[in-house]
């Protein structure tokens, strides 16, 4: 995965993120310069959006104003290549960042691209594509693809008019008020509401080495940026001064080039991995587990298929997995057997050294000298010369990599293997969908899909997961595996280990982390705290302010999203270690007739008509497949207006006002992935009471909270602060997307610096915007949702904001962004004691649960007789319930399972799996394994144990013992005579007999 690649906050678009205004340009081109590890164009740490699809959205801040970064991989060019789909350099934009990402498909989507570097080169190649290239990576964005919602098959309306019983599925989201805190009614907070500490101030600080020097002295608390030198990894370990989040987010891979070089190019060259096997060989001769402790300390995940241990992915069958990374893991001689044979066949010789045609076969390979990436590629290189081959070793920066490797034409021989990293997630992703497609079908949109095409059976899984075209999760399990193993036998990347190291300082008692994302996630500061109550908290980061503060299109440079999400809250959002969509702010009922029914929509539902400007009633026989009710928490926004129902249905009128209506009229991409695929996937609404509404969209998920996310319209902002930015579009002040302001040579709109302030200003002082008087500017359409009294008290709070903090950015998070200063690149919130919950309202993310696993001794089974074995999962030595358990039994020696399944809970952290008669009757006599994989329900990290036993035939119940060494018999001096003999077989227990022969 190209390290680079980061996405956008939920739903922004990779293009516009990672262009942006020429002052975000520059300001990207400055930091660009200053990183000890930096590379390339945007370095990686902003966000690359890959997915446009609900069921594969990203859980993190949405498109609608939502900072937190997440969405599928991305890749870091930083070092990380971050799975979001970009080449490696891109690895730092995740996957899924960007205002959709946090929606299930939308949101995942949006992480468009987030490095905003003038390097990063971006070109149109048609009227609805886009190619993006950052340091992390380079990726095409098709919007109109992007912008569908993929949608299961359906069947034929008359097909799905015989289905007279709907399937109902409602998800109400009932847990613990730790976990997902209060619902429309929240009760007086055992503990002072907002944030732990009384300030958060962040600042730049591009020098990893200067910032572990920083987190020592109290000058910086936490640092954002993940650590890129294996010198200061180990030293964040071992300092005692220093803690560090360690996740799996940030993946190395190898890059293959399966493109045979062209003979009229580039004569006598030969690429020996255009064949297939000696690809496949590579998986052999990398030990990944050589990687993992050289040069990240232990700290990371090793694995060789796409999706590392901690992912949801692999939970769904562990066993499948384990199998799989096992079948590719470390053995020299079987690589180098699998390469030497696949060449002898192709015609090359060996002589000490492999040649072809007479040349010696020599591998470039593009080794990224940014970080730790730099010894990583030396190993491989090392290895690879080992199988007598010579090795070009082409060290390069970002740049450099990124013109050879992902534009460069891959068919005239200058690279063969490219160091790769990703970052592959900003936030778990609980259903990756689009990873099998971005990684090993093109998605990510190098040179060599122009040259190279998977095989038919892997492009058609890539394509069915990719627009959701499976009716069940047994249904897409079964993609994924079959996917899995062909893109294991394609080799086009290689897997490596996934690992990320944030540090912070010990004066930081207690911060939550994603599993993936590890402080990225929106919950990491809203937990952090000191030991005493207050304080401020010193944020370090690599680079800020390359992207616009604004809920609608911006946040695209992940560092932004990490300032953003403190102040701005989200209806949903995904739980940092199982993917799943919780409620914020937005309590939510799931019901769907999905994935092949329908259901009506009331006639009294309301839809917004972009071209009357109003609310009204949805058209005779209007259906959709799922209804979410959302029962919402409005408290006060920053100026201490109070919320309301009236501030939500301004977001869907804005929505559709942004894709096609008034305002998309100025700015053909003022709306995010999520909004838009809201946009076309939205029926109606109906509001049931003042804080409950009902939403109608044509969206079906396997999970139901996916399909909560896909509705989610919470807005970040009040509806006051949405008029008067969109009033500056309106009047070709400003653009709402940077893509369509760099086009146009206008400033983006930005709530909180630069020109796009001022020119709020001008549409007040110019009388533009009323803000009194029976003409008081509202809403189009919401003359009878909002008064004149309320619309006159929301702008004078707003212009009273504006002189207190020297912005418009009002929003709703437990902090309120108090000041920037984008000359000294710092910004500050501060605590809102208006915020309706309690501080302590996730402290049940802040140690997620790593239950062990434990299976009891099994006693020898007798054919035909039943059995039972028992499985106690703990975590610190305490029994622990809300885990997952799985188990399977094979004859040792034998890859066959001849019984899989879960055990029937049957205690506190005690499972059993009961053995039939009938089973136990068909197995043949010998030594079996019993294998278990567990995990925590709310931590996808699996944790294995295995345990032999054996079957015994019916008769002959008493197997032989095998006596393993008797002492000699001393010869008789005197009584007693001591004989001592020692014998055991695989169960520990031991029958000895002893006889005396001879006279005497």
């Amino acid at each position: 995965m190209p390290s680079g690649g980061v996405r956008v906050p939920s739903g922004r678009r990779g293009a516009e993120a990672s262009y942006g205004s020429a002052r975000a340009r520059e300001t990207a081109s400055t930091a660009e310069g200053t990183g000890t590890d930096a590379g390339g164009p945007g370095r990686g740490d902003e966000t690359d959006p890959r997915r446009a699809h609900p069921e594969r959205s990203c859980p993190g801040p949405r498109a609608r104003g939502h900072p937190a970064v997440c969405g599928d991989r991305h890749d870091v060019s930083v070092e990380k290549g971050g799975r979001g789909h970009a080449p490696e350099d891109d690895r730092e934009n995740p996957r899924g960042s960007g205002e959709g990402a946090n929606r299930p498909g939308l949101r995942r989507v949006a992480g468009d691209l987030i490095y905003a570097a003038p390097r990063l080169l971006r070109k149109r190649t048609g009227k609805n594509e886009f190619t993006h290239a950052s340091e992390f990576g380079v990726r095409r964005f098709d919007w109109t693809r992007s912008a569908l919602p993929p949608r299961p098959w359906r069947g034929s309306q008359v097909q799905r008019r015989l289905l007279f019983a709907v399937l109902v599925i409602v998800f109400l989201v009932a847990a613990p008020p730790l976990l997902l805190g209060g619902g429309a009614s929240a009760k007086t907070p055992p503990q002072p509401p907002g944030g732990f500490v009384d300030a958060i101030r962040f600042f730049q600080q591009p020098n990893q080495a200067q910032a572990l020097v920083d987190l020592k002295s109290g000058a910086m608390d936490v640092y954002t940026f993940p650590l890129r030198s294996v010198a200061d990894i180990a030293a964040a370990h071992s300092d005692p001064a220093l803690r560090t989040a360690d996740t799996y987010g940030f993946e190395n891979d190898l890059f293959v080039n399966p493109v045979p070089v062209d003979q009229n190019q580039a004569p006598g060259v030969f690429n020996p991995f255009a064949i297939r096997e000696v690809r496949q060989g590579l998986n052999y001769v990398i030990d990944r587990d050589y990687l993992n402790t050289n040069l990240f300390g232990g700290a990371g995940l090793p694995h060789a298929v796409t999706w590392n241990d901690a992912s949801p992915e692999v939970v769904r069958d562990p066993f499948f997995f384990r199998d799989t990374n096992r079948g590719a893991g470390f053995d020299f001689d079987r690589g180098k057997t699998i390469i030497s044979n696949a060449l002898f066949a192709a015609g090359a010789t060996y002589d000490g050294t492999w040649k072809w045609q007479g040349n010696p076969i020599v591998i470039p390979i593009v080794i990224r000298i940014d970080d730790f990436r730099r010894p990583l590629g030396d190993y491989v290189a090392n290895q690879v010369e080992s199988l007598g081959f010579s090795v070009n070793r082409r060290y390069m920066s970002a740049g450099g990599a990124f013109q050879t490797v992902y534009f460069g034409p891959p068919d005239t021989g200058a690279w063969m293997l490219y160091t790769e990293a990703w970052f592959s997630f900003l936030e778990v992703q609980r259903w990756p969908d689009s990873d099998l497609d971005f990684y090993n079908c093109g998605g990510e949109g190098s040179a060599i899909w122009s040259f190279y095409s998977p095989p038919p059976e892997l492009r058609d899984v890539c394509s069915r997961l990719l627009f959701g075209r499976y009716a069940s999760e047994s249904e897409r399990q079964a993609l994924v595996e079959q996917g899995t193993a062909l893109s294991l036998g394609e080799s086009v990347r290689v897997w490596l280990v996934g690992s990320s190291t944030q540090p912070y300082s010990s004066r930081v008692t207690a911060i939550a982390s994603d599993s993936q994302g590890g402080l990225f996630s929106p919950f990491s500061l809203r937990t952090a705290r000191f030991a005493s109550p207050g304080g401020t908290l010193a944020v370090g980061q690599r680079v800020q302010f390359i992207s616009t503060f604004q809920p609608w299109q911006g946040f695209a440079f992940v560092y932004d999203a990490v300032i953003g999400q403190t102040f701005m809250d989200q209806g949903l959002s995904t739980h940092p270690r199982s993917g799943a969509f919780i409620p914020v702010r937005s309590v939510f009922e799931t019901t769907t007739a999905g994935p092949s029914g329908t259901m009506a929509v009331p006639p009294d539902a309301l839809t917004w008509d972009p071209s009357t400007m109003g609310f009204t009633t949805v058209p005779a026989g209007t259906t959709s497949m799922s209804k979410v009710r959302f029962h919402y928490t409005f408290g006060t926004w920053h100026d201490g207006v109070a919320g309301n129902m009236a501030d939500v249905l301004y977001q869907i009128a804005l929505i559709a006002r942004r894709d096609r209506g008034d305002v998309s009229s100025h700015d053909f991409d003022a709306v995010n992935v999520h909004d838009r695929m809201f946009d076309n996937l939205f029926r109606g609404l109906k509001v049931i009471d003042p804080t409950t509404l009902d939403l109608y969209i044509d969206y079906w998920h396997v999970d139901p909270s996916f399909i909560a996310s896909a509705a989610d319209v919470w807005p970040a902002t009040p509806w006051e602060v949405g008029e008067l930015a969109m009033a500056t579009t309106l009047h070709d002040h400003t653009r709402v997307s940077e893509l369509t302001a760099a086009f146009d040579g206008l400033d983006a709109i930005d709530l909180a610096k630069g020109p796009a302030v001022e020119f709020m200003d001008r549409e007040i002082s110019s009388g533009n915007i009323t803000t009194r008087g029976p003409s008081v500017t509202r809403p189009p359409g919401f003359e009878s949702y909002v008064t004149q009294s309320e619309a006159e008290a929301r702008w004078t709070a707003l212009q009273s904001w504006r002189t207190a903090h020297g912005h418009y950015f009002v929003s709703n998070g437990p902090y309120f962004l108090d000041s920037v200063d984008p000359a000294a690149s710092q910004a500050t919130v501060r605590n809102f004691a208006g915020y309706p919950f309690p501080r302590d309202r996730w402290e049940a993310l802040l140690d997620p649960p790593v239950p062990n696993l434990a299976i009891d001794p099994i006693d020898d089974v007798q054919q035909g007789d039943e059995a039972s074995v028992s499985m106690f999962t703990r975590v610190n030595g305490k029994l622990f319930d809300d885990a997952t358990v799985h188990f399977r039994i094979q004859a040792v020696g034998s890859p066959d399972t001849l019984l899989s399944g879960i055990p029937d809970h049957v205690g506190k952290g005690e499972w059993q799996a009961d053995l039939t008669a009938d089973f136990t009757r068909n197995l043949a006599p010998g030594t079996y394994s019993f294998q278990a994989a567990s995990s925590a329900n709310a931590n996808f990290v699996v944790a294995f144990a295995d345990r032999t036993f054996r079957i015994v035939s019916a008769n002959n119940a008493m197997s032989p013992m095998f006596v393993t060494s008797i002492e000699s018999a001393p010869t008789p001096s005197a009584a007693p005579i001591q004989l001592g003999a020692a014998a055991w077989d695989d169960r520990g227990s031991a029958r000895i007999s002893i006889s005396f022969c001879g006279s005497g």
